[in-house]
């Protein structure tokens, strides 16, 4: 047992240690750095989804859902990253060390006596008294039923729909994730990106069909935020779906200026409008242009 707290002391110890420079010193969060790496990561991802489509590992479906929600995702983590620009807290950084060595200590031994296996310390690992008996985390399917009926018994937690739909979404359970989307949508029927994750939900259950109700999802969240570049992207995919280039290269024209503070998005959209027939639109200044979007706040960090 005494060796058992000598580890833990020191792993206790060498968590401290990893939190003590970013404690420590002023920071101040740079956005552009963040925009910039989440742009490479959904860039890299997208070529990825490209090689397995090419490879046959994915269906037209797949590729199509896999590269909406990048889309989507990128979307919103641009926005936290204008956000996350100001200034951190200056001062406090040494009590909020101290502050953390002792938090640590204070909740990791006790959630390890709670869910860990303290039987080991005195049972060898082939001992019958574990009272896990070695079963792994429950599988995502059953993790998002558990989370189901809480928000059943919560029904009023926008946040917690939204992570209940994304759930469902990877999970490609698209009817389940538009019943989740719906009830953030009820409870936040003015929020652009819980109309555009509900009408992403539709079109996938219908079989990558946008339907009137999607459509009017994303008009709606269009004419909340005229610059929303995920509803422009969007409406413009549903209308080339459909057969109208001419609509689809509005929306994608509309689009495509707002995107000078993010030239890889820019190029992508920009092919996309040359493959249709269209002209590229002239590109104003990053001063002029408004923000990219605006998710809800209760929408969680990726």
């Amino acid at each position: 047992m005494t060796l058992f707290w000598i580890i833990a002391a020191g792993m206790v110890a060498a968590a401290v240690a990893l939190l003590a420079p970013t404690l420590l010193r002023h920071q101040r969060p740079d956005s552009d750095d963040t925009a910039r790496l989440n742009v490479e990561i959904a860039r890299d991802r997208l070529a990825e989804l490209q090689k397995a489509k090419d490879a046959g590992d994915l269906s037209d479906e797949e590729f199509a859902q896999g590269r909406r929600d990048l889309e989507l995702a990128l979307a919103q983590d641009l926005d936290d990253a204008k956000r996350a620009s100001q200034p951190a807290t200056v001062g406090g950084g040494r009590g909020a060390l101290i502050a953390s060595a002792l938090l640590v200590a204070l909740i990791t031994v006790p959630v390890y006596y709670q869910i860990g296996s303290p039987q080991l310390i005195t049972n060898p690992p082939g001992s019958q008294s574990a009272d896990h008996g070695g079963q792994s985390m429950p599988p995502i399917e059953d993790l998002a039923e558990q989370l189901r009926q809480r928000m059943e018994e919560n029904p009023d937690n926008a946040e917690g729909w939204f992570l209940l739909g994304r759930t469902y979404m990877r999970l490609e359970n698209y009817p389940q994730a538009v019943k989740a989307y719906e009830q953030v949508v009820r409870l936040m029927p003015e929020e652009p990106a819980g109309l555009l994750s509900l009408a992403d939900a539709m079109i996938m259950s219908d079989g990558m069909q946008t339907s009137g109700t999607a459509l009017a999802l994303l008009e709606k969240a269009l004419r909340i935020d005229p610059d929303n570049v995920t509803a422009l992207w969007l409406l413009g995919n549903a209308a080339a779906d459909s057969g109208n280039t001419s609509r689809a290269l509005q929306y994608w024209q509309r689009a495509y200026p707002l995107l000078a503070v993010e030239p890889q998005m820019q190029s992508q959209l920009g092919q996309r409008i040359i493959d249709a027939g269209g002209e590229l639109p002239p590109t104003p200044t990053v001063a002029e242009l408004p923000p990219i979007m605006s998710p809800p706040d209760a929408a969680p960090a990726a």
